[in-house]
This record gives C-alpha cells, structure tokens and sequence, in this order.
C-alpha cells in the first residue's frame, strides 16, 4: 500500500511539473506547483486530523470516499 502510494505521488508530481513548465504561462508556473503542493498539504492535514481524532476503521472509510466523491464532483464542474 505504502509503495503504490508512493509510486502515484511520483508520477503526479511528474505531470504537474511537466505541467506547470511546459503549458502554463510563464506568470502562473509558480502558482501551479503551489496549488499541487497546497492540496497534497490539505490532504495531509485531513488524514491527520482522521489518525487524532482516533475515527473508527468504517467512519475513515467513508471519509475518504466522501472526500473522492467532492473532487469527483469538482472535476466534473
């Protein structure tokens, strides 16, 4: 689980980069890396905040599916 994480991170944060250099005006490239790097922060801080409040195995389940549903519905929009 731990590897697969970390091979995603990587190869999200290849494209971002490929990204953020090769198709975003010059103005935006550093915006662009701060927002991945802003959202990879958030995620964090709200995994962390499920590990402190000690949430039940089923409770962080559907916190995270609640979680992907929000974004799916975002990159829908």
């Amino acid at each position: 689980q731990y590897f697969l994480v970390s091979v995603a991170e990587i190869l999200l944060s290849v494209s971002v980069y490929d990204f953020a250099y090769a198709e975003a005006p010059d103005s935006m490239k550093g915006m662009v890396t701060g927002a991945m790097f802003f959202t990879i922060a958030l995620g964090n801080a709200l995994l962390a905040a499920l590990v402190v409040i000690n949430a039940d195995r089923y409770i962080m389940n559907f916190a995270y599916a609640g979680g992907i549903a929000i974004v799916m519905v975002v990159f829908i929009i």
